[in-house]
């Protein structure tokens, strides 16, 4: 059995609790049967009870467009690939780093033509927000935008992840392997 409380403490204030090991519906108490985990969003409220873990989290998955029409310059001559590194600096800036936990998936990095082009390149890790800043200083745009078969790939990606979860996909728009 799993269990789960969801309740407005305050106004912008959502709680998420759940047991990660089983209930039991003995009448006897058996102790230490598991841990309570609760996460909470956009307000620090301070422990009730000192065996219960608070940790508040959001999952972000970053996927990114390393595709070659990514090198083209914009309406103002600038390369859409620069202009995408600094969409996802502001978008890195903008979320508390300590309770924020970074993904980033990149398509059309490794190969010219293949629709499977599209790689985890950085798990899901706690205060790895800079981490992320490297790495995509590195990127350079080489081949195709698999936009579907990256969605499709989040699902493992997320596996294990308990909290907030948002996907921000950086791209110039245009899929060029799933027409559907």
């Amino acid at each position: 059995f799993l269990g789960i409380l969801c309740y407005p403490a305050s106004p912008g204030l959502a709680i998420e609790a759940y047991f990660d090991t089983a209930i039991s519906t003995r009448l006897e108490p058996e102790p230490d049967t598991g841990t309570l985990y609760v996460t909470r969003l956009d307000e620090e409220v301070p422990p009730v009870f000192p065996d219960i873990v608070y940790e508040p989290v959001i999952y972000i998955e970053i996927i990114f467009d390393a595709s070659k029409t990514m090198e083209e310059p914009d309406v103002n001559g600038v390369k859409k690939i620069d202009i995408a590194k600094s969409v996802v600096s502001l978008l890195v800036h903008h979320f508390p780093q300590r309770d924020t936990r970074y993904a980033l998936r990149v398509n059309g990095a490794r190969y010219s033509n293949n629709c499977l082009d599209t790689e985890l390149v950085i798990p899901f890790g706690r205060e790895n927000a800079q981490q992320v800043l490297e790495v995509l200083k590195t990127i350079q745009p080489k081949g195709l935008s698999p936009v579907t078969y990256s969605l499709r790939q989040i699902l493992q990606d997320f596996e294990g992840t308990k909290g907030t979860k948002m996907v921000f996909m950086v791209t110039d728009g245009q899929e060029t392997c799933d027409t559907e």
